[in-house]
Order: C-alpha cells, then sequence, then structure tokens
C-alpha cells in the first residue's frame, strides 16, 4: 500500500495543556525539505490549535526525516497529546482510521534513566503490556501511554494485534549504561 497520509501522534514533553493538538502552521521543514501539514484531516479530528506547545517538541519531528527518506511525497499531521483521557485518544484514532491511504504512527520511549539492567527489566514488562494491547500503561513506562492506550482502546474492536519489530536502549548505542532510554517499535496488523 502506498500511504499518502502520515500522522504522528507524540506526547507533549515542555508544555502542560488538556487534550490534544494540532499546529496552525502550513508545514514542518527539515533538511529535506517541506512536509505539508493536512489541516483538513485536523478538523475532522477535531483538534485544538495549540503551536506554543510544539515549540522545542521533539516527539514529532524526529520522525520526519526517514518518513520524507522512505514515503517521498505525503500529507502530514503532527498531534501532540496533552492531559488526554483514554476517550479522547480512542476518539481520535477511530476517526483517523476511517481515513484511508494513511500511516499512523505513535511516538514514545520506554523506560527512562534507569541503569542498564534495571531498564531491560522494566522495558520487557512494558512490551508484553503493549503485545497484550492493554489500555492502562503508565507515564513511567512510555511517556508516550495515552496515546498507546487510546491507540489500543480504538483497535482491540478491530481484531488487531501488536507485534514487536525491535527492542534497545541508548545503551546498546555506545553511550553509557548508567542512566539509560528504552526504545522499541512495534506494527499493528490484522490478525485474520
Amino acid at each position: 500500500m502506498k500511504y499518502k497520509k502520515v500522522c504522528v501522534v507524540g506526547p507533549a514533553h515542555r508544555l502542560f495543556f488538556k487534550g490534544i493538538a494540532t499546529h496552525s502552521a502550513d508545514f514542518f521543514e527539515t533538511p529535506l525539505g517541506q512536509v505539508k501539514i493536512d489541516h483538513e484531516l485536523a478538523e475532522k479530528c477535531q483538534l485544538q490549535t495549540l503551536d506554543e506547545a510544539f515549540i522545542q517538541e521533539h516527539s514529532i519531528e524526529v520522525h520526519l526525516p526517514f518518513l520524507q527518506l522512505c514515503m517521498g511525497n505525503f500529507t502530514f499531521l503532527p498531534v501532540l497529546t496533552g492531559d488526554a483521557s483514554i476517550e479522547e485518544t480512542r476518539h481520535l484514532f477511530n476517526t483517523l482510521l476511517q481515513e484511508e491511504n494513511l500511516l499512523i504512527i505513535v511516538s514514545s520511549d520506554l523506560s527512562h534513566f534507569h541503569p542498564y539492567d534495571e531498564a531491560m527489566t522494566l522495558d520487557q514488562e512494558t512490551i508484553e503490556e503493549i503485545l497484550s494491547m492493554k489500555t492502562d500503561l503508565k507515564g513511567e513506562q512510555a511517556c508516550g501511554c495515552r496515546a498507546i492506550n487510546g491507540l489500543h482502546k480504538a483497535l482491540n474492536d478491530r481484531g488487531i494485534k501488536s507485534t514487536l519489530l525491535h527492542y534497545s536502549n541508548s545503551g546498546d548505542t555506545g553511550a553509557g549504561k548508567e542512566n539509560v532510554v528504552g526504545y522499541a517499535s512495534f506494527a499493528y496488523t490484522d490478525e485474520n
């Protein structure tokens, strides 16, 4: 399938706000060029506009160069979750899942700043919960827990399952192993 649209949903790290937000700009720009923001999709999702939440926010922008290299031309919806309920995030994903040719990415780290072995244990527990499609992840497990919980709530009724693609942490990159951050990637696919 050739995706024509991408929605990246990330947690807001820099600004506390209620609900779910997008940006008012016409595009985001990386060294690889501009990516047009899909305001029509933002309206369908009934998102508030909160530009200040995106100042120095990294959870969405880090994905764009990879998407530009892999996909070429596409429109883009940047979404940040603030203090949003599981019903708010479920509604967002139910709306997004109705779109054709849309790739949905949820951006999140796993555990933060634990020693290497402790992080491995904590992250393995979180990975098992994600693979079980749990809807009660906490912030200390994954900073994007609100989006992950809402995604799982929306997908559980659709017969979708998650598959672990890769896990590692910052200690695996040659950095120190005293205070690491965990990372994992998952794909969500139809069981049938």
